[in-house]
């Protein structure tokens, strides 16, 4: 609570590997659920922390290595929820019915080098998504929010090309604020752009190179 500054425990995890412990949450937006990442699993728990139970087991086996699932998004209804993993974009329902693969990065395909982690971010109208994919180049598109499976390159707006490398999770986790503006990462730094277009601006830029520190994972004030 930000007024008391009263907290309470939702989820406690004595980490053990393969696990790295608990990942970014979401509330649900009726105020029901919290999913969250335990990794490699996503779990969804009652928001008065009663009823904690799997929804997703991993990791996921990408050919190389293990990952896990995370980076839960529920849909505007809290019927349902987005979650990812490397290259990865699926959805389900909170009953654990429905789960769909809606897009998969053709990482280990052709010449093409590099994965991203399609985290999405809906928007504050929840008919819109952003997401992080990898095309000819890796870039934030704008989606209607899915529930079926789409080809990620050929649907959408492109909003702005990002960094990308073998190992490159940049710009995997953008966020649509309630202003129509997304902010998102980029290297070591937090760029804000128009959910409509144009040039984007970095917010961080003398933070981080002052002192050498990445900014990452924001979140919008209401």
């Amino acid at each position: 609570d930000l007024a008391s500054g009263q907290t309470r425990t939702i989820a406690k995890v004595n980490v053990q590997p393969p696990s790295s412990g608990l990942g970014k949450a979401a509330v649900s937006p009726d105020g029901k659920w919290i999913a969250y990442a335990d990794s490699p699993d996503l779990r969804l728990v009652a928001f008065d922390g009663t009823g904690d139970h799997l929804l997703v087991s991993g990791p996921y086996e990408a050919g190389c290595c293990p990952w896990g699932y995370g980076h839960p998004q529920f849909a505007a209804d809290s019927s349902s929820l987005w979650f990812s993993t490397i290259g990865r974009l699926e959805t389900i329902r909170t009953d654990g019915s429905g789960r769909t693969l809606l897009y998969q990065d053709q990482f280990f395909s052709g010449s093409y080098e590099g994965f991203v982690f399609p985290n999405v971010s809906l928007s504050p109208d929840g008919k819109k998504m952003v997401a992080d994919v990898a095309c000819d180049v890796s870039e934030l598109r704008v989606f209607d929010a899915a529930t079926t499976p789409f080809d990620a390159c050929a649907s959408g707006t492109k909003l702005v090309e990002t960094g990308l490398s073998m190992a490159s999770n940049e710009s995997a986790n953008p966020a649509w604020g309630p202003s129509n503006a997304i902010v998102y990462e980029e290297g070591k730094d937090l760029l804000l752009v128009d959910a409509g277009g144009g040039a984007p601006t970095n917010l961080t830029s003398a933070v981080t190179v002052a002192d050498g520190s990445y900014a990452t994972s924001a979140v919008w004030a209401p």
